[in-house]
């Protein structure tokens, strides 16, 4: 199945789901991991715009998914435990969109350009990687439900005032002209972050963003929380 094929299909729940989301838990937040993210999200956006409801620091999409195998491939290059990697992939949710910051992975990792090439392009691909190995009879299915409930985990600590609580995330942005940047989300309670981050492959990015969410400042029940992550999440 094509990100076409999944837009056709997805794009009509998700407007519906998030259509009811508006009526009956407007300050919910929303997490979307229904494919393709990179168009799932704005529909959403749109659809609570137009329901009066719309508030971009709790709505995200949910690019974990890319993390995960990041940490996982890079893991098995540096003999390391992936729990122990972090690594920012920023950008969106889909082939060439998706970009890990190799040059800000910890621990460090050091990698020839060829080298350095290939990884970004396995991280990239990875969807396509497992489709190949089920021999079309599937896609990713456990490491995205793992995914999930790891940012849905993210989310529930930071509602109870936890700091230190860091996820990627394909959120509405000012970094780029593009309207959604999947980038860093934190709790801190300032906005004020700058930072520059150069890939491996040369690729210059500002991380300072005025929009920088302050997850934990933002309170709600914890059932509605689930409720709106889990019912979003079922659509993959």
């Amino acid at each position: 199945m094509t990100r076409d094929d999944l837009f056709n299909i997805n794009a009509g729940i998700v407007a519906t789901l998030c259509e009811a989301i508006a009526a009956t838990c407007p300050d919910a937040w929303v997490c979307i991991i229904s494919n393709p993210v990179n168009s799932t999200v704005p529909i959403a956006a749109e659809v609570f715009k137009r329901a009066g409801s719309y508030n971009p620091a709790r709505l995200f999409g949910v690019t974990t998914l890319d993390v995960v195998r990041a940490e996982a491939f890079i893991a098995e290059l540096l003999n390391v435990d992936p729990k122990d990697v972090s690594v920012p992939v920023v950008g969106g949710h889909a082939g060439a969109t998706i970009l890990p910051l190799l040059s800000q992975v910890r621990p460090p990792l050091q990698l020839e350009p060829a080298k350095a090439q290939a990884l970004m392009a396995r991280i990239q691909d990875a969807g396509t990687e497992v489709v190949n190995a089920k021999a079309g009879a599937g896609s990713a299915t456990l490491s995205m439900a793992w995914a999930a409930a790891r940012f849905t985990e993210a989310c529930l600590r930071a509602m109870t005032g936890e700091g230190g609580i860091v996820e990627c995330s394909y959120v509405a942005s000012s970094l780029t002209s593009l309207p959604f940047f999947a980038r860093y989300v934190n709790e801190a309670a300032t906005a004020s972050c700058s930072a520059l981050h150069r890939d491996a492959l040369g690729c210059l990015l500002a991380a300072a963003d005025a929009q920088t969410f302050p997850l934990s400042l933002l309170k709600m029940s914890w059932s509605t929380a689930v409720i709106s992550t889990w019912l979003l999440g079922l659509v993959i």
